[in-house]
């Protein structure tokens, strides 16, 4: 192998970019197919975009990524040329989250199931009051009655007298 004088970095860089975008691939974004996409598939896509942003900071950050994928990668840590081009990578990444309005669409979500967990407590507590009032009314309406019949049976006997 000769010295290579211009442009080898460059070469070894790339090539490292295309070996990471068989893993992460070059993501575009369509507003027009994205609007016309239903809600859930787009919280589908948008977790896994979130998913992926998360690995590919951890491996920007260069540490061992082994645990990230099973080992798949081995034991090692990854090289400032690897870290630059998972940076690249995640820079486009975090473009097409933005662009999808994946945090919104996250929160949406979260408010929807936060409001129906919300529902189901509220019918919840609202059959269980229901339930004690019934319970309530007819230990009221037994007390009373002991009660007035107590009454008439001492009325009674006060009358005898």
């Amino acid at each position: 192998m000769g010295i290579c004088w211009s442009n080898c970095e460059q070469k070894r860089y790339d090539k490292q970019i295309s070996e990471y975008r068989k893993e992460f691939p070059e993501l575009s974004f369509n507003y027009n197919g994205w609007k016309n996409t239903s809600i859930e598939s787009k919280l589908s896509n948008c977790l896994e975009l979130k998913k992926d942003i998360e690995v590919l900071r951890v491996l920007k950050s260069g540490k061992n990524a082994d645990y990230l994928d099973g080992g798949r990668r081995g034991n090692q840590r990854i090289d400032a040329r690897g870290q630059k081009a998972y940076a690249e990578i995640l820079v486009q990444y975090e473009k097409i989250n933005k662009s999808k309005y994946c945090d919104t669409v996250i929160s949406l979500d979260t408010k929807k199931i936060d409001r129906e967990r919300f529902l189901a407590e509220t019918t919840d507590v609202a059959d269980r009051v229901e339930d004690n009032t019934d319970i309530n009314r007819t230990i009221l309406l037994s007390v009373g009655g002991f009660v007035l019949l107590g009454g008439a049976v001492i009325a009674i006997l006060n009358s005898r007298k």
